[in-house]
């Protein structure tokens, strides 16, 4: 690896640390999908999308989860791309909080690489609910 690759891996490293969380990231959704536990670092996007029936411009806000791209794996240690249809769930102080993977409006696709080495992923989500656990 460079020198500049290494550093920005180190940083990464930093961020994930202080402010990451562990979560579990269903594969294929909670109903019938594979759990992946994972450390993932909160964030959101805002996307702009074309409204063709006003002719305006919609702005919407993404809840986003950043992970390390080592880290999408299954549990036969197969490499895996986000889906629609999976699901992010956090548990913390007594709520479990569900996300849904979303691909927003203008988005080519509901996950983004969220650096030139392509070291993170970025995974856009909506909020689908929280239940007392």
């Amino acid at each position: 690896m460079s020198a500049v690759r290494d550093a920005i891996q180190a940083a990464h490293a930093v961020t994930r640390g202080l402010t990451g969380e562990v979560m579990t990231y269903w594969i294929g959704g909670q109903a019938d999908g594979e759990a992946v536990v994972m450390t993932l670092v909160p964030g959101s996007s805002e996307h702009n999308a074309i409204d063709t029936f006003n002719g305006g411009s919609v702005t919407t806000r993404s809840k986003d989860f950043i992970a390390q791209r080592a880290d999408l794996l299954n549990g036969l240690g197969a490499a895996f791309q986000p889906q629609l249809g999976d699901e992010i769930t956090h548990t913390a102080d007594g709520v479990t909080k569900t996300y849904a993977v979303l691909q927003p409006e203008g988005a080519t696709a509901c996950w983004r690489f969220a650096d030139h080495h392509k070291l993170r992923v970025r995974v856009f989500t909506r909020f689908v609910g929280e239940v007392a656990s």
